[in-house]
């Protein structure tokens, strides 16, 4: 994952990059007992989206993880690879939220 964030890094800059957090909801699913691993990862099967043009390898899964961060709680290991991967703590600041607030209040104002 972090190879992918200084890829981002390296094409558009620092402040353009933001790492969102909106696939934790299968876990929270399965920690409220509304399902197992497995019916959720069956529910990315979706039916009903057409998959024309997407490389079978590139389709969403929820049975795809990234190793270390399986689930949201597992958020500060992202922190920590950031940080042992040498990018400077105040860009790590700016890719776990601060870019996101600076860009909702220009939008928001």
């Amino acid at each position: 994952m972090v190879d992918h964030i200084l890829h981002v890094i390296k094409v558009t800059g620092t402040e353009a990059l933001g790492v969102g957090t909106d696939w934790s909801k299968p876990f929270q699913d399965v920690l409220r007992g509304s399902g197992s691993r497995r019916e959720l990862a069956a529910r990315s099967l979706t039916s009903g989206f057409d998959w024309i043009g997407w490389r079978p390898e590139d389709r969403y899964s929820r049975d795809v993880y990234t190793s270390g961060f399986e689930s949201w709680d597992q958020w500060p290991n992202i922190t920590a690879a950031m940080l042992r991967r040498q990018i400077p703590e105040e860009t790590v600041v700016k890719i776990l939220g601060q870019n996101f607030l600076r860009v909702f209040g220009v939008a928001c104002g």
